[in-house]
């Protein structure tokens, strides 16, 4: 396989347009279509960015015979920024389930632990309704975060 197959497949794996790859890359779509149809080459220093965007190394994508490692088309590697917000949205979530558990449970036990959450809060709204909002806001806090891409740039 050749650079132009080999650029090619790479944007087709990762899920890419032409023009989602120029962006990536700060390059034209016109640029990413020729090295794609072999008409030129990408310069030395686009070659690297493409091998830290795809994972692959340089001497992958300028020889011919050097295949990719088994791993690295499967599984590109994540922004670090991605990686850490998944990370604590998934803790807000989990975090807002257990309050959300707890919030039930307390229902549950009766309008004893209610009350005295009632009288406890400084807010006029209810112990038990502002545990109710915290729970909401956690989880819907952890779901964007969990949910929304974070480009690196």
């Amino acid at each position: 396989m050749n650079i132009s197959e080999k650029l090619y497949s790479l944007r087709k794996q990762k899920g890419l347009s032409q023009e989602q790859l120029a962006e990536k890359l700060n390059v034209s779509r016109q640029a990413v279509s020729k090295w794609e149809s072999g008409v030129s080459v990408p310069e030395s220093e686009k070659l690297i960015a493409i091998s830290n965007f795809f994972g692959v190394s340089v001497d992958y994508l300028i020889k011919d015979d050097i295949e990719p490692p088994q791993d690295s088309l499967s599984t590109v590697p994540a922004n670090r920024t991605d990686v850490v917000y998944k990370y604590i949205g998934l803790s807000l979530c989990v975090l807002g389930f257990i309050c959300l558990m707890l919030w039930g449970v307390m229902l549950a036990v009766g309008s004893g632990v209610s009350d005295r959450i009632a009288a406890s809060s400084a807010i006029t709204v209810d112990g038990i309704g502002i545990l109710l909002v915290i729970c909401l806001v956690l989880l819907a806090v952890g779901t964007v975060l969990l949910l929304k891409k974070h480009d690196k740039r």
